[in-house]
């Protein structure tokens, strides 16, 4: 009799460890999924994590892993809620405690690019059945195959540096465009398509952003990877006869979102999540102090034709884009679209003078004054 109802202990045991493994495959494919859409972090405001803020400010492996295993580790305990087999005895089955995806950075080797291994910890199991129980810890430990989110991670990853580069001097040259817009009638800001304001602008951004995506295409090289970007939002403006420097920060840009980054916490297998680094300024150089116009110069001349009036202004612009990539390779086991698309944000904000226009002065009752129009100097 003790030998039939252990043999009947263990067999519900196994029910239980059996439905955990095949949990756990099942929220990890639900995970990587979701974070993959969400640019490596989990977030509420409907923009994935941004990857590219003037620079390079994408995650790091630990902070997207950090991010993967709150994921799991909540769809996990959902699951194993949702445990139910008719007629068994009382079963009871603790919350997770850690998820941890066993990567590291061998997977920029590629070593990672269609299967890894992910533990779950923490668990026990209690079934009682006609007064005997059993007690078990519930631990897992599985190949995820079939899924290659690290490889779009690793991917992405390779790109980024080239991207910033492309999307910030990009967006450098196109802020000339800003000349002929100004803060044109009808511009009420706001980060959308600013195709009304500013044309040329925005055509010229356009362009900036197929040529980073292009640049994801080839850096994937892949038949089943597709991928696409799209402008979300742009804004712009100028003030005449301001700015000092070449292409650098707008730390005080009005409108567009700011970067989308949250602070990813330790993990829980206790290896210390890497500090983030912290975001760089654009490196574009300056321009040398004596190339601007100073207000405060005197030229020494009886003729007008050698006094000069000088115009500038200081073009401002900013603009967002999502990048996404779907891999057709697989397909997950997960409800609805099954597809994994991986999307990251990129912010660009950056203000240079431009607009330059220089005219020799004219004279006028025996003075040397400016010719009509608007002008920063008077003759000098």
């Amino acid at each position: 009799m003790e030998e039939t109802l252990l043999s009947k202990l263990i067999k519900y045991l196994d029910y239980v460890k059996g439905f955990t493994r095949t949990a756990l495959i099942f929220s990890t494919h639900a995970s990587t999924q979701f974070i993959a859409s969400q640019g490596g972090q989990t977030t509420n405001i409907g923009f994935p994590r941004s990857w590219i803020c003037n620079s390079d400010v994408s995650p790091t492996l630990d902070e997207v892993r950090f991010f993967l295993s709150e994921e799991t580790i909540n769809a996990l305990n959902k699951y194993m809620k949702n445990f139910k087999i008719q007629d068994l005895p009382e079963i009871n089955i603790t919350n997770f405690t850690c998820v941890d995806y066993d990567v590291n950075s061998a997977i920029f080797s590629g070593n990672n690019d269609e299967e890894f291994y992910v533990g779950a910890y923490g668990s026990k199991i209690n079934i009682t059945f006609e007064n005997n129980s059993v007690f078990s810890d519930n631990d897992a430990y599985e190949k995820i195959a079939q899924d290659r989110f690290w490889y779009m991670y690793r991917k992405f990853k390779e790109w980024v540096p080239q991207a910033a580069s492309i999307l910030a001097s990009g967006t450098c040259s196109c802020l000339s465009e800003i000349c002929a817009c100004g803060n044109a009638q009808g511009y009420f800001g706001g980060c959308k398509l600013c195709v009304d304001s500013c044309p040329g602008f925005q055509f010229c951004l356009q362009s900036v952003v197929e040529n980073a995506k292009e640049a994801l295409v080839d850096t994937f090289n892949d038949d089943y990877v597709s991928c696409s970007a799209s402008l979300i939002g742009c804004y712009h403006e100028l003030e005449p006869c301001s700015g000092e420097f070449a292409c650098v920060d707008w730390e005080d840009a009005p409108a567009c979102n700011g970067c989308f980054i949250e602070n990813a916490g330790e993990l829980c297998e206790k290896s210390i999540i890497s500090e983030k680094k912290q975001l760089q300024t654009i490196g574009f150089v300056s321009l040398d102090s004596n190339q601007f116009f100073s207000k405060n110069k005197i030229y020494f001349s009886d003729s007008c034709s050698t006094k000069k009036c000088k115009y500038w202004a200081e073009t401002k612009g900013s603009m967002e884009v999502v990048f996404s990539c779907t891999d057709k390779k697989y397909l997950l086991s997960v409800t609805g679209d099954r597809h994994l698309i991986f999307s990251v944000h990129a912010m660009v904000k950056l203000r240079s003078i431009n607009c330059y226009k220089e005219r020799n002065c004219v004279e006028s009752n025996g003075n040397c004054v400016c010719p009509p129009g608007s002008w920063c100097t008077g003759c000098q």
